[in-house]
């Protein structure tokens, strides 16, 4: 996904009540400055789950429907047709 060694890597832990929501990521720095209509948005998800982590012995429990929605954006990658996209997903 980089382009001459250009990208970076986002980590973390939200914590929030158990509510409807949304939650944006988005690109700024006090370091560098961007120019907007040249950033590419392509990315790739490692994982990305909600609540504690789940074992493969509590996974094994939950329906496969339910199984299935729990990582379900893990591994996938997101190409941005242009520049200057915003490329959304959305979970249940």
């Amino acid at each position: 996904m980089n382009e001459q060694g250009e990208g970076c890597a986002i980590r973390g832990v939200v914590l929030v009540n158990r509510v409807p929501g949304n939650f944006h990521i988005s690109a700024h720095s006090k370091a560098h400055s961007f120019q907007p209509g040249m950033l590419n948005m392509s990315h790739s998800v490692g994982r990305m789950t909600f609540g504690r982590p789940l074992s493969a012995s509590m996974m094994r429990l939950l329906s496969d429907e339910v199984a299935a929605a729990h990582d379900s954006l893990a591994g996938t990658v997101h190409v941005a047709a242009g520049q200057n996209m915003t490329l959304e997903h959305y979970l249940k």
